[in-house]
């Protein structure tokens, strides 16, 4: 019975594979750091390709260091950076080599006059911490 879970986290540094049993004790790990870049003052950036190769390499590292057979791995999540975008074209192909991620400051701008236009920053928090408040969930 296929009693594994493998998870990932593509974080700001690099991606990490936890392996987990069923009852949360964890099998094993691996992380894999990627590059950040800063082409221009408040520009931050990241390779996708680099965070495929580096889920890649933990993924395969994670597998052979535990020496489980993958078929008994019941279900794969995966969670990553915050408010990240990847262009692509209609064939799923990277549209741009590095995208910016969440630190990356160059709409700051943008940010300001959606400030100034909803009425300040606590006004747009107000309005879009309402879909996102995991209190709303519970009830439903």
């Amino acid at each position: 019975m296929k009693e594994l879970l493998l998870t990932y986290d593509i974080g700001t540094t690099g991606a990490k594979a936890v392996l987990f049993k069923k009852d949360a004790t964890i099998v094993g790990s691996k992380y894999k750091q990627y590059e950040t870049y800063y082409p221009k003052p408040g520009w931050v950036e990241q390779s996708p390709e680099e965070w495929w190769s580096a889920t890649v390499e933990a993924t395969k590292e994670l597998i052979l260091e535990t020496g489980i057979n993958p078929n008994d791995i019941a279900g794969i999540s995966f969670s990553g950076q915050m408010m990240g975008q990847v262009p692509v074209d209609k064939d799923g192909n990277l549209l741009q080599e590095r995208v910016p991620i969440w630190a990356d400051g160059r709409a700051s701008e943008q940010v300001d006059q959606v400030f100034e236009k909803l009425g300040g920053y606590e006004k747009f928090y107000d309005i879009t911490l309402q879909g996102h408040n995991p209190l709303l969930y519970a009830l439903f």
